[in-house]
């Protein structure tokens, strides 16, 4: 088949007919009282077949009296193209799915960098504000103690308030 290994035996048919005991399992029943024997004889029958074994099951196609064993060979020819077409058509479906995959696989890294690109937006953006908080504090600390006018207590409660808004960790 080329895409897939596809067994084909030829063998004697064997007909199974009941079993004749032989003379040492006659002696051994007689002497014993038992002796176990198989229940069928396998002949040869002279018919030769062809036996095709695909995935799961094989078809054996039997020459008769009426039908030479070479008749079959249009036959097994026939069994091999379907077990091709068969693993074309899955080795088709596994390469579908995979393809499936990497695309799902794909679309879950792109949402990811999306979420994570905002992470790390918001932490550049709270990172500045707690920066820009920051040295706000130590101005308003550096200003508090130099100025002793009544508005300039109103202005640094203000801005210490403004402060601790725009700082993400209070």
């Amino acid at each position: 088949a080329g895409h897939r290994a596809v067994p084909v035996r030829i063998g004697e048919f064997e007909k199974g007919v009941d079993h004749i005991p032989t003379p040492d399992e006659t002696a051994r029943k007689e002497r014993w009282g038992y002796s176990w024997a198989p229940r069928y004889d396998h002949v040869p029958t002279g018919l030769l077949f062809f036996r095709v074994y695909g995935d799961s099951s094989s078809t054996r196609l039997l020459e008769s009296s009426t039908k030479w064993l070479g008749d079959h060979v249009p036959k097994v020819i026939a069994l091999v193209r379907k077990a091709t077409e068969v693993a074309l058509a899955e080795r088709a479906r596994k390469w579908k799915q995979e393809q499936e995959e990497q695309r799902e696989a794909a679309r879950v890294l792109a949402k990811r960098q999306a979420h994570y690109e905002q992470w790390e937006r918001s932490l550049l953006d709270q990172a500045k504000a707690w920066e820009q908080a920051t040295r706000l504090r130590t101005f308003l600390a550096s200003f508090g103690s130099t100025q002793r006018s009544p508005t300039a207590g109103a202005f640094l409660e203000w801005a210490s308030g403004y402060a601790d808004m725009i700082d993400p960790t209070t």
